[in-house]
């Protein structure tokens, strides 16, 4: 985990959003904002750690995050950890989100 954890980004107060997740997830939290740090955990770690990565967006998912941007974390993630079918359909939905022309 350290060596994973070292290459992420970290926020402006210097915490990495993988940490942060672990906490709300602990306190149980399902809002949208903690939805969207557990996106991000998620987005982090999709080519670093695939499997991590996939745990995270279950609970973005649980808190309304529907995003294009999971949506293809997600197949990154999917595609990493071996299941081709759920990348393609992931990535599915991701083009279907994006407006015409866009």
């Amino acid at each position: 985990r350290a060596a994973v954890v070292d290459v992420l980004p970290r926020d402006a107060s210097g915490v990495h959003a993988t940490d942060l997740a672990a906490v709300l997830a602990a306190a149980n939290a399902r809002s949208e904002t903690a939805g969207h740090v557990y996106a991000r955990a998620a987005t982090q770690l999709a080519s670093l750690d695939p499997v991590a990565a996939l745990r995270w967006v279950v609970p973005a998912h649980e808190a309304g995050v529907d995003t294009p941007e999971l949506s293809l974390a997600e197949a990154d993630a999917a595609l990493g950890a071996g299941d081709p079918h759920r990348a393609l359909a992931l990535l599915e939905h991701a083009r279907a989100a994006v407006p015409a022309g866009g």
